[in-house]
């Protein structure tokens, strides 16, 4: 691994570039009353950092992946621009030619193989948690009624173009409606 400082690199601009794996323990930093951000740079990421403890692994060239351990710090995609929030005990996976971030608890792996190749996976998790995975991965805004929001799903979906498909896999499997009204996805119990 290499950890390389920006050549201005001082109290006020905090910046470094890296490749391989690292770990990072930043802690805050003020000047004249506001906080200074600690940026990391690779090759596919940025990640800003008020304060907290993380491990960066840039060994793969197509792909990068963040751990967070403590605090909180956003990573945003260089190719394309997209960010995530990333919260403690949360891992987030960049690929060189996706544009969407993976965002999943760090000891679900299954998880980040299956993104890999292009599917959902979901091992008996809440249908809520599920529609907020949708929701980050299609930028729809969607809506559950609360009766089913505890519903598990289990099963790997192919993460299609559209979200339709992907509701309709669900729908097919459980006891599950939606519709569409005004950009908003409404999923409900469905009617015998």
């Amino acid at each position: 691994a290499t950890l390389e400082l920006d050549p201005s690199f001082n109290k006020n601009n905090r910046s470094v570039h890296v490749t391989g794996e690292v770990f990072f323990d930043v802690h805050k930093q003020y000047a004249m009353g506001r906080k200074i951000p600690f940026l990391v740079h690779s090759s596919l990421q940025t990640i800003e950092v008020l304060g907290t403890k993380f491990n960066v692994n840039t060994s793969d060239g197509l792909e990068e992946n963040v751990l967070l351990n403590e605090g909180s710090i956003r990573l945003t995609h260089n190719h394309y621009g997209t960010q995530v929030l990333i919260k403690p005990g949360q891992q987030a996976f960049v690929q060189k030619n996706k544009p969407k971030i993976l965002l999943i608890q760090s000891k679900n792996i299954e998880k980040a193989n299956a993104w890999r190749k292009g599917l959902f996976y979901f091992d008996n998790e809440k249908l809520e948690d599920v529609v907020l995975e949708f929701e980050q991965w299609y930028g729809i805004q969607i809506h559950i009624v609360s009766a089913i929001a505890n519903l598990p799903i289990t099963g790997m979906i192919s993460r299609y173009e559209d979200i339709r498909e992907a509701l309709n896999i669900i729908k097919m499997t459980n006891n599950i409606n939606y519709s569409e009204k005004k950009g908003t996805i409404y999923v409900t119990q469905a009617t015998p």
